[in-house]
């Protein structure tokens, strides 16, 4: 017997790509928020840039939370931020700050709901 609990549900999952800022001390949000973002319960970055990036939790508006800070991905490196309910909540940068954009590919997982 299946419930319903008044919840639309969809299943997010992809790949997708995002080039950092050219303002090098610039986050760059993962995707869009809202109705055209990328809605996911978990984000998992392959850094296969060449170059460190530097990876944080935000806002969906793209504002660091209270007291958060960032880490760091090495170049082939991976990490996987769960606790979100949209790509947009994961903003990115180079770590070394510079103007060349690179672009990070990442894998969004997870049933989101109200999509």
């Amino acid at each position: 017997m299946q419930r319903s609990i008044g919840l639309e549900l969809a299943a997010s999952s992809g790949i997708y790509s995002k080039a950092t800022s050219t303002t090098g001390t610039d986050w760059v949000q993962l995707a869009a928020s809202g109705s055209t973002g990328i809605r996911c319960n978990q984000v998992e970055i392959f850094n296969d840039t060449g170059t460190t990036l530097a990876v944080r939790y935000c806002n969906s508006d793209g504002t660091a939370k209270t007291g958060q800070s960032f880490l760091t991905v090495a170049t082939g490196g991976t990490v996987r931020l769960r606790g979100i309910f949209e790509a947009a909540q994961v903003a990115v940068k180079r770590s070394d700050d510079s103007n060349t954009p690179v672009t990070v590919k990442f894998k969004t997982e997870g049933v989101a709901a109200g999509v």
